[in-house]
This record gives structure tokens, sequence and C-alpha cells, in this order.
């Protein structure tokens, strides 16, 4: 049964209510109650829609993302370069790390998303995804080893990216994702030949990007060159 045309415009107001307050407020700092005040609504049904602020805040980061894969997508179009998944994989690594370093709202967003698991947590989803990218590429990889992958790469990145933010890596924001994305071409058993086409190539795209702002509700918009 469908469910009432009030009951999803409500659960649509409370997911544009918490990307609204997490990127204002950081995941951290946002409260069930500011969500509900912000949409008049019991706060209830944020955990009856949503489960928890942890899945809100997951939808949220991998909504933001698919914005980016979008992105990326566009500049191998405009570019008139055949797609490939590692060359965008990588591409996305770097404007993420840009965005991180010139947005300090979302860098927080994302921080708070680090240190609380919240995107560790939600790494399950993310098997398919790296299973195509092994598949892509002529690899094969039992299951076990597939999810070791993806948990020891989601693993990882929360790692350094908490370790950086602290200041105990010490290195220039290209020097971070250029290692960044070594370690996980590794780590898919990737050749060196093919690891330094795609950290050429991902620099090339992503240097010819335009300008992104990550706005109000993490909508995103490019500057046109």
């Amino acid at each position: 049964m469908a469910k009432p045309r009030n009951d999803i415009e409500v659960k649509e107001r409370i997911y544009q209510a918490a990307k609204t307050l997490f990127l204002e407020l950081g995941y951290k700092k946002t409260t069930y109650r500011e969500i509900a005040d912000m949409v008049n609504a019991n706060g209830g049904l944020i955990t009856y829609y949503y489960g928890s602020k942890s899945k809100l805040g997951l939808m949220v980061y991998n909504e933001y993302m698919k914005q980016i894969k979008e992105l990326v997508r566009q500049q191998f179009e405009n570019k008139n370069i055949e797609y490939d998944l590692l060359i965008a994989t990588a591409t996305e690594i770097r404007v993420h790390g840009r965005l991180m370093l010139t947005n300090r709202n979302l860098r927080q967003f994302y921080t708070d998303l680090l240190s609380e698991n919240v995107l560790y947590k939600g790494t399950a989803v993310a098997v398919d995804y790296f299973r195509v990218l092994v598949e892509e590429y002529g690899q094969k990889m039992p299951e076990y080893k597939m999810k070791l992958l993806t948990y020891g790469n989601f693993g990882f990145q929360q790692g350094i990216s908490l370790a950086r933010e602290i200041g105990e890596i010490d290195c220039s924001s290209k020097e971070f994702d250029e290692a960044n994305i070594e370690v996980f071409l590794l780590l898919l058993g990737i050749d060196t030949k093919k690891v330094k086409e795609v950290l050429e190539v991902s620099t090339k795209l992503e240097n010819e990007m335009p300008e992104i702002l990550v706005k109000k509700g993490f909508e995103m918009s490019v500057i046109p060159q």
C-alpha cells in the first residue's frame, strides 16, 4: 500500500532539514530535536522514517558523493575521453579532497562521520561497488576477501583522514590524495603501469574541472569557466 502523500512529504522535509543542519552545524552537533523542530514534527518520526541519525548521515553523504560522480562523468564527456571506472574513481577522490580543503563546513561534516564511525558501519553497501571495480579489471576474488578489501579500505580511509585532521600527517593536499589513490589501487591489485596512468589522467581531469560550490543543503553548483 502506498504511503499517504502527507506521510511522504513529512519524510522528505525531515531529510531536507537534516541536510541543511548537517552542513551548517556538523553531524555531531545536529540533534534529533533540531531536525524535528525545523519541520515542526515529532522527533520520533525521524526514527520511524530513517531508523537513526547515522542512517540519515550516511544517506546525505551518499547523495553528496553521487553528485561528485555525476560531475566527474560529465568531465569525461566534456573532454571526449572514454569513461574509465578506475580513473573516474581516482578523480572523484581528488574532487572530494579539493572540496574538503575549500569548504570548512563540509570538512566538519565528513570528519564527524568518520569519528562517529558512521561511514565504517555503512560499508556493507560498498561491497558491490568494490566488486564491480575488481571485476572490471579482470581480478578474481572470493567473497570473504572482497569484504576484507572493502572494510580494510574504509578503515584505512578513516584512519588517515582523522590522523591528518589532528596534524599527525603533515603533507600537502595533493600529496595526501596521491598517496590515498595509490594505496587504494594497490589494494585492488592494479599493476603499476595502470596505476601510473590513473594518477596522471585523474590529475589532469581534476585540474581542468571548473570550480565547484557546495551550497545550503549540500546542493552543488559549477562556476562556468
